[in-house]
Parts: structure tokens; sequence; C-alpha cells
């Protein structure tokens, strides 16, 4: 009696892939624009505060601190990203 118990593991396991609607369509083309945006600002966002966060580890301060062209170049990234957030956020 394997089977069963194996059947509802990877129904358990997939149920986060389906937690939202599947069946849920948008409204209309602006709709669906809309949440690929609040999607993309979410991802971008969490990207922002991880590229902080980095930043500002004690490690990447020495880094930095060792080759001013590493703390430039990631000084770049982070405005490249909040570039990219500004963007989603205007609905580029």
């Amino acid at each position: 009696m394997k089977t069963p118990s194996i059947i509802l593991s990877i129904t358990f396991l997939a149920l986060p892939l389906f937690a939202h609607d599947p069946f849920s369509v948008p409204a209309s083309p602006a709709d669906a624009a809309a949440a690929r945006a609040d999607l993309l600002s979410a991802e971008t966002q969490a990207q922002i505060q991880h590229t902080q966060t980095v930043l500002n580890s004690a490690e990447m301060q020495k880094i930095a601190q060792r080759t001013p062209a590493i703390k430039s170049m990631m000084a770049r990234d982070l405005a490249a990203l909040k570039d990219a957030a500004a963007a989603t956020a205007a609905g580029e």
C-alpha cells in the first residue's frame, strides 16, 4: 500500500504550486499587466533588499575598502536595480 502514500505526498508537495487560483482569468489585459507588474515589483524589491544587505555586510565593506572599483561596481548595480524597480512601478 505504498502507492496511496506516494500519491498523497506528491499532492501535498504540489499544493504550493496551486496556491493561487489557476482557473481565475484576469478580467482584462490591463489587469494581467498589473498583476505581472506587481509580481515583478515584489521580485525587484526583494533583489534590492538582498543587494543592500550584502553591500552592508562587514565582509563586503572590507573588500570595498581594499578595492574601490568593486565598491563603485556594487553601487552601480544597486542603482540599476532601483532604476528597474522605478520602471516597473511606472509600468514601462
